[in-house]
């Protein structure tokens, strides 16, 4: 069901941080959408992020893999996405293609 609320591990605050994402204080994402990129991309995570402390916020939608985010334990759907991440990561190490985390910004 979409929306649905999740929450960004520190390892993806840090990359976004770095990256210049202007982020809020806390880890708390909205998740507007989803789409499939193929093979390689796996599902994204469309995400809308509130202003942060300072006023700012990222011009258009952040995407993120779902692989980089962490689902509420009692939403309705967690089991399945703790599964579909685990069987990512899992195929994305046998291939060899396991690399940087996968974050991109749409244009407006």
């Amino acid at each position: 069901e979409l929306p649905f609320r999740a929450y960004l591990p520190k390892k993806s605050i840090l990359f976004l941080r770095k990256s210049g994402c202007p982020l809020p204080t806390r880890s708390e994402i909205l998740v507007s959408d989803l789409s499939y990129f193929g093979d390689e991309g796996g599902i994204m995570c469309h995400v809308d992020l509130p202003a942060n402390k300072f006023g700012s916020k990222p011009e258009g939608p952040l995407i993120l893999s779902l692989t980089h985010i962490s689902v509420q334990p009692n939403a309705p759907f967690s089991k399945d996405v703790v599964a579909y991440q685990k069987h990512r990561v899992k195929k994305l190490k046998k291939s060899g293609a396991l690399g940087p985390e996968v974050i991109t910004r749409l244009q407006p």
